[in-house]
């Protein structure tokens, strides 16, 4: 089996030293017919389109700024007149009343102004990180290259059926399925009626992902996810140490890499997994002195459907000169729930200190604070594209050791097509490790219970080692939404997190995905996966 050569991940710099980066991906959609280890004009074009959705972003954040700006307002004049009419009367003259700084009216003039002058704050920071970025189109890092990939069939996963024999296959199933109504493309508005996965492409959703996966304050809720998900990496690699050599000479990756990130989001996850390292036997120098050196065990790559959180985890992770910048996560919050309006100015810096200080010490390739040297550098790659048709063709099969899913496994429309590509990425006994709310999306056709959930993964090839419902709640964005201090009502969940891994099912490795999810689609009225864009099927 050959994989994708492109491993590099030191670049050189402007000053021609030599500097860590991330390397970025754009996979393209299936219906184009690209090649998954190329991209002709017509891919590039559409990754160029792409950037368009950065601009976008950024003009509905001014635009939700407006909003709340003309709501206060409003509430400003409901609340002045309604004290000059109200008041007045009881306070010998409307202009005693009206000097009174401690009047509603008052205070929410005062938050106008502040409301203002943070968000604009916030909107010049999203503007430094939603903007352009260079990419590799074509194959991420871990592609099987064997097929032909010049081949439009094999680049697809080489269709065993021809597409006629597709667009009618509800004529083989059972009457009820006939009910389901035909995907009807929606162009209006900002609501998603095509019963698919919706990326976040909101530039608040970005404020919301930023402050969970980069700032210090919210270490609390990447204790209970993310860093659990590190914890039970390294407990199975540890199990393994004897398969796993840890010399200077010999380094190899765990037998769980690569690890596979999906729906990662601004990336935090994916950055903490490529970033764990272990202590090697330490070596001792001609003078007798002992070295301590370290090994980074784990290649990781996150993957996500949205060109702006891809863009805000990039410019996170390859600024250069890593440098904090401050943000103000509340502004954007509804005026509900809330205890006290002087927290709703809050600002957090991101990335937080110890990010930053890993970031400038692979910038400027300096030795680390534990007076040792590191043997090799983080592994750590993003890919752009839909998990489903990025991930399930033939291409990808068995290149990962493990798949870590976070916030991710409810944003599915046909959870089926989830646990099957997860099958199809791992590799014999690779591990998959999940946390997070099953709180289905709106664009789920199923929704199954936590019961119902286990035993589908069950029945598709999965040996279950740890099932938990976490007993207390966790905040989706900042310890503060589940702690009292700022809502009357919590704004948190409580995750389920599970580790399998995979045992393999017969017939398996030889299913056509991408074919199979494709029929499954044009029966159940949803979005084709080959021609989403031209869907002529209504």
């Amino acid at each position: 089996m050959t994989l994708a050569s492109n491993l590099s991940y030191p670049s050189t710099s402007s000053d021609g030293t030599l500097r860590w980066k991330t390397q970025f991906y754009y996979t393209p959609t299936l219906n184009q017919g690209a090649a998954v280890g190329g991209a002709d004009s017509s891919t590039t074009h559409q990754y160029e389109t792409e950037f368009l959705e950065l601009n976008k972003a950024l003009r509905k954040y001014r635009e939700a700024s407006q909003a709340i700006i003309r709501q206060l307002s409003l509430s400003h004049e409901v609340a002045l007149r309604t004290e000059q009419i109200m008041l007045s009367k009881q306070q010998n003259g409307p202009a005693n009343v009206l000097q009174d700084s401690e009047l509603l009216s008052r205070q929410i003039e005062g938050k106008i102004s502040k409301v203002a002058e943070l968000l604009e704050k916030n909107a010049f920071v999203l503007e430094s990180h939603l903007k352009p970025f260079p990419v590799t189109i074509g194959a991420s890092r871990f592609t099987n290259l064997e097929p032909d990939l010049t081949n439009t069939e094999d680049a697809t996963t080489a269709y065993e059926h021809g597409p006629n024999e597709l667009l009618q296959v509800t004529d083989e199933l059972p009457p009820l399925a006939r009910y389901i109504p035909p995907y009807k493309p929606h162009h209006q508005g900002s609501t998603n009626d095509s019963g698919e996965e919706l990326p976040y492409q909101d530039a608040a959703q970005i404020v919301a992902h930023i402050t969970r996966d980069w700032t210090s304050d919210a270490a609390p809720i990447r204790k209970k996810t993310y860093d659990w998900i590190v914890d039970q990496l390294w407990k199975y690699h540890r199990q393994q140490a004897s398969t796993y050599s840890a010399t200077t000479g010999s380094l190899q990756c765990s037998i769980f890499s690569p690890v596979l990130v999906p729906g990662a989001g601004c990336g935090r996850l994916a950055y903490d997994l490529a970033f764990a390292y272990e202590e090697l036997n330490t070596q001792k120098e001609r003078s007798g002195n002992s070295t301590k050196q370290y090994h980074f065990p784990f290649e990781v790559e996150a993957a996500d459907s949205s060109i702006v959180m891809a863009s805000a985890a990039h410019h996170i992770l390859n600024s250069g000169t890593p440098v904090q910048h401050e943000m103000y996560p509340f502004v954007n919050d509804p005026f509900i729930n809330e205890v006290d309006t002087e927290k709703r100015w809050n600002s957090l810096l991101f990335p937080e200190d110890k990010v930053l200080k890993s970031l400038n010490r692979l910038s400027t390739q300096q030795s680390d604070e534990l007076h040792g040297t590191f043997v090799n550098e983080p592994a750590l790659s993003y890919t752009i594209g839909d998990f489903v048709t990025t991930y399930a063709s033939k291409a990808k099969h068995q290149m990962y050791g493990t798949i870590a899913t976070c916030y991710f496994i409810d944003t599915a429309t046909n959870i089926y097509e989830y646990i099957l590509t997860i099958q199809n990425l791992l590799r014999p006994n690779g591990l998959w490790i999940n946390v997070g709310p099953v709180q289905w999306h709106r664009n789920a056709q199923l929704q199954p219970s936590l019961n119902e959930l286990r035993q589908l993964i069950e029945q598709l090839g999965f040996e279950i080692h740890h099932w938990q419902v976490e007993d207390e709640l966790v905040g989706y964005r900042h310890p503060s939404d589940v702690s009292g201090s700022r809502f009357t009502r919590s704004q948190g969940y409580r995750p389920l997190k599970f580790v399998a891994t995979y045992q393999g099912i017969s017939g398996a490795d030889d299913l056509n995905l991408v074919y199979l999810f494709e029929k499954v689609r044009l029966s159940t009225g949803r979005k084709s996966m080959l021609h989403p864009i031209d869907d002529k099927r209504n």
